[in-house]
């Protein structure tokens, strides 16, 4: 028993030390290259991303560790796909607010909303692996595919940084662009 917990520790903070090192790089990234109108306006839009996150099943995570850890796999495919379907929820909200923004000549808010609608489901709906990995006890795995998932999302958002910074955008693409790859 110590030796398994051992292990599982090791690599849950392997997985959170990871995850949180490259944060950290982010937020020097960010300070150092974004205006803070662009800061603010992004923190705005993912605040209210968050809010339209009550209109999915987001608890589904801990039914589908319950389920793998239990060995009823075919009860966490079920509840992955009703994750992905319960997240075109937060695109209804998403075309909403887009909508809004455009009607009121926001184009900036309206184009990042619009983004969000489209890539929402994939961000919120196929995360079901990090909860069947809890399940499955393979924390290895987990920590391994957070840290590689993060690499990925921080190599995008440096790219769109950059792009941004440059002024190879406008301030709507720029943001709206931001808003997609941080997802």
């Amino acid at each position: 028993d110590f030796r398994y917990l051992a292990k599982s520790s090791f690599w849950s903070s392997v997985g959170k030390i990871g995850v949180a090192g490259i944060a950290f790089l982010l937020s020097i990234l960010y300070a150092r290259y974004l205006s803070k109108e662009l800061y603010g306006d992004y923190r705005y839009i993912m605040s209210f991303l968050g809010i339209f996150a009550l209109f999915s099943l987001s608890d589904l995570g801990s039914i589908i560790t319950r389920a793998v850890a239990r060995g009823h796999e075919g009860t966490a495919a079920r509840s992955i796909r009703l994750m992905f379907l319960s997240s075109i929820g937060i695109s209804l909200a998403s075309i909403g607010a887009s909508g809004w923004f455009f009607l009121h000549g926001n184009r900036v808010f309206g184009l990042a909303f619009l983004c969000a609608t489209v890539f929402m489901p994939f961000v919120e709906g196929l995360g079901g692996w990090r909860p069947y990995l809890d399940g499955k006890q393979d924390f290895r795995k987990k920590a391994i595919q957070n840290i590689t998932s993060q690499i990925v999302d921080a190599l995008m958002v440096t790219a769109a940084i950059l792009f941004i910074a440059a002024g190879h955008l406008s301030l709507a693409s720029g943001l709206a662009l931001f808003v997609a790859v941080t997802l």
